[in-house]
């Protein structure tokens, strides 16, 4: 392989991109001339503390070339419409993400009507005839995406987003699981006294955590919106973390929360529904549908 470019947006500061960094870095130090492309770039965002820390290179332009590889995440997937000859990989970071960007067709690329069509699963062990409209309608939208082709190859970072892939025909996924930060290893050697604090995952719904705060006489946070030393801060100090909403793919943020003390509760809505993703035992587990029985788990 003569050089592997990594695309990435640059102008956010998130764990998806964070995962990508740390994949064009893994490759460096595997021997591979690897590289970093970015969008919408912004200096503030590529000179972050949290970026240059990864110490890799950037790159302006790509040769559409069989020697070279490209890797996308499942939000760039449009990318690949500038290229013939290349290599083309796709980094499932979160599977819902993927329907988000790039928009929908007509008439429902205006936000109100996807939040409409919107799907819990987009794949799997929802049932009735409204989730499986949402579902045919959300695929219908992105069918003419050229990642479905057999020369593309697809790699997850979670046991869900594999298996809607080998749902949707793809024969081989590779897992390959994003790593929580090392800082989060260290810091149990420095725990700080708990609090009677829940902290709240960034899409666990906001009118669940009104009434949470309603009922209990604890603090709640919700960590949204945050630098990622107030997360971790938040997330020492909390006896709980719970996350409700949609798990699109192998999140970081619970693992953290363990590593950091917390006890972690989930519902089993997106990759929380497979132990490959979310290990925590049922008793921490809140179960809004019942998967089928007739599920079949592929084995990966």
């Amino acid at each position: 392989m003569k050089k592997i470019i990594v695309y990435c947006p640059g102008n956010v500061l998130s764990g998806g991109v964070y995962s990508l960094h740390n994949l064009c870095a893994k490759l460096i130090e595997s021997g591979y001339n690897a590289g970093m492309l970015y969008h919408s770039s912004r200096p503030e965002i590529l000179n972050h503390e949290h970026i240059l820390a990864y110490h890799v290179p950037s790159v302006i332009s790509i040769e559409d070339s069989s020697d070279n590889m490209l890797i996308v995440p499942e939000t760039e997937t449009l990318f690949f419409r500038h290229f013939v000859h290349i290599k083309k990989v796709v980094y499932w970071l979160g599977l819902n993400n993927y329907f988000k960007k790039p928009v929908f067709r007509p008439p429902f690329n205006i936000k109100i009507f996807r939040k409409v069509i919107q799907c819990r699963n987009y794949f799997g062990f929802s049932s009735g005839f409204p989730e499986q409209l949402k579902r045919h309608l959300s695929w219908w939208a992105k069918s003419d995406d050229m990642i479905w082709q057999n020369n593309v190859i697809h790699m997850s970072n979670s046991f869900y987003a594999a298996l809607c892939c080998q749902w949707k025909g793809v024969k081989n996924v590779y897992l390959l699981h994003n790593p929580v930060q090392e800082e989060y290893y260290a810091e149990k050697n420095h725990q700080v006294p708990k609090k009677t604090k829940i902290a709240f995952g960034p899409k666990t719904p906001k009118l669940l955590i009104a009434l949470c705060r309603l009922c209990f006489k604890y603090q709640i946070v919700r960590l949204k919106h945050m630098s990622p030393a107030t997360v971790k801060q938040h997330l020492k100090e909390a006896m709980v973390f719970a996350e409700f909403g949609n798990n699109s793919g192998r999140d970081r943020m619970p693992r953290e929360a363990a590593l950091l003390g917390c006890v972690v509760f989930s519902n089993i809505r997106g990759s929380a529904a497979y132990q490959q993703d979310m290990p925590i035992p049922e008793m921490y587990t809140v179960s809004y549908t019942h998967l089928r029985a007739h599920e079949t788990v592929l084995d990966l």
